[in-house]
């Protein structure tokens, strides 16, 4: 593992994912869109962008979602516009809006 590449864990309704990269794509893969977490494996995801977000770990070895998709997501209940970053601490609820 290199110094800036750390373990992901997100659990979902239906899985589990278990990442060790710097940066993890959420979305809903596609013949041309690969995804590390595929939100339509959760259930109805249509209306869930292919790049929804992304996390990355930062310089401060702390982590960040950033929205690219065109949907809301909500962290922790406060939500997060496109094109918008928040800090994700340690058992932080990420949800997307249909």
């Amino acid at each position: 593992m290199s110094k800036r590449e750390n373990v992901v864990s997100l659990c979902a309704t239906t899985r589990s994912h278990l990442r060790q990269h710097n940066k993890i794509l959420l979305g809903r893969m596609s013949s041309d869109i690969v995804v590390d977490v595929d939100l339509s494996e959760e259930g109805n995801a249509a209306k869930v962008s292919r790049q929804q977000a992304i996390i990355k770990m930062k310089r401060d070895c702390e982590f960040y979602i950033k929205n690219i998709g065109r949907r809301l997501i909500f962290i922790n209940g406060k939500p997060i516009e496109k094109g918008k970053r928040a800090h994700l601490a340690d058992g932080s609820l990420i949800e997307v809006t249909q």
